[in-house]
């Protein structure tokens, strides 16, 4: 089914006066996030929520609690595997010593020209 020209005209000229009186604020958006989440949570069954909300509340003990542990294991294991971790390192570089060097050389061209 096709429009006829005088249809497609009146209907581009309703879109333009909707685009131009239509302005969501900062309010609005907010109000419409809350609605949305307000409908999941119809949505959801309590031990649904309650599981999304303690794993929520656990990764962010856990990154908090376990961070520095995290750094302290990843020095040991550098430490105590020093030369494969070196082996590593220029292993990659020796597969991407092009690309390396151009970054460098872009990076070195971009603090002369701020000089």
């Amino acid at each position: 089914m096709s429009f006829t020209p005088e249809e497609l005209a009146a209907m581009a000229e309703a879109d333009a006066q909707i685009e131009a009186e239509f302005e969501l604020t900062y309010e609005e958006v907010q109000l419409s996030r809350e609605l949305d989440a307000y409908a999941v949570w119809q949505r959801s069954s309590w031990a649904e929520i309650e599981k999304r909300e303690t794993s929520k509340k656990n990764r962010a003990r856990s990154y908090c609690q376990n961070s520095e542990s995290k750094k302290q294991y990843q020095r040991e294991y550098y430490r105590q595997n020093l030369e494969a971790c070196i082996a590593r390192k220029k292993a990659w570089y020796l597969e991407n010593r092009a690309s390396v060097l151009a970054q460098q050389k872009a990076y070195k061209k971009s603090l002369k020209k701020e000089n």
